[in-house]
């Protein structure tokens, strides 16, 4: 049996013109749309235009949806689900410097991007929700921070001051496993680490039991064109490539 298969996509909707993004618009429902015009700032609008339109794209592609069919309602702990196809699971991430989304049919997912910084990485704030016998160095902290993001986004429930610390363990160098404290003996996510852009950390993590050799596929929208034949080429699945 082939190993299942999560689908990424990653964009920096922040060195895109205002103008762009609002071309993408036409691919959110109204809801989408007015939640995009509250937004106080430029850059924090386009963000969530670009995530909400890249995360319909794939579904496009995968199902065979029109844009105006999907419906990304959220239940009531948060976590985003299609209407329309409630096996398949989908996560999305954003912030003013790149968005991110995953979708897959296997397990829960999660997913986190963030931008790495040069301020000083707080150690103490990490220790908070996760257990670590690592040196914090900057692209440390990125990863435990990505991969706690992301697994508790892949359990619905989000990161909270009431959760479970978590230990994330390298399985190998892009491949890493999730514990929970209080029951380090099973394993409760496996993740993967992505090299999306030199200037981020970018985490995936689906929910156990899941095959930790599941196949990461990624595409990268460089522009709000390609995010926009991301859901309408039939040849979609070539755009993507082994992450």
């Amino acid at each position: 049996m082939p190993a299942p298969e999560v689908r990424l996509a990653c964009a920096r909707p922040g060195q895109w013109s205002a103008a762009e993004s609002q071309e993408l618009e036409h691919l959110l429902d109204e809801g989408e749309r007015v939640a995009a015009r509250r937004f106080r700032f430029e850059a924090d609008r386009c963000a969530y235009i670009a995530a909400h339109a890249m995360l319909k794209a794939l579904v496009m592609h995968e199902c065979g949806f029109a844009a105006q069919e999907i419906e990304l309602l959220h239940d009531p702990k948060g976590r985003p689900f299609i209407a329309q196809a409630p096996d398949l699971h989908v996560s999305l991430s954003r912030s003013r410097d790149a968005v991110a989304c995953a979708l897959t049919s296997h397990a829960p997912v999660g997913i986190d991007i963030e931008h790495i910084d040069g301020k000083p990485v707080d150690a103490g704030l990490l220790g908070a929700y996760v257990v670590t016998n690592e040196p914090v160095t900057t692209r440390q902290f990125f990863f435990q921070w990505t991969a706690l993001e992301a697994f508790w986004k892949a359990c619905g429930i989000g990161l909270d001051d009431a959760n479970p610390r978590i230990c994330s363990v390298r399985r190998t160098a892009g491949r890493f496993d999730v514990h929970v404290a209080g029951s380090m003996q099973r394993c409760a996510g496996r993740g993967a680490v992505v090299h999306a852009y030199d200037d981020c950390a970018l985490a995936v993590v689906l929910c156990a039991p899941a095959d930790p050799d599941f196949v990461l596929k990624r595409t990268n929208c460089g522009s709000a064109s390609d995010i926009e034949r991301l859901g309408s080429a039939r040849a979609a699945r070539q755009r993507f490539f082994a992450a």
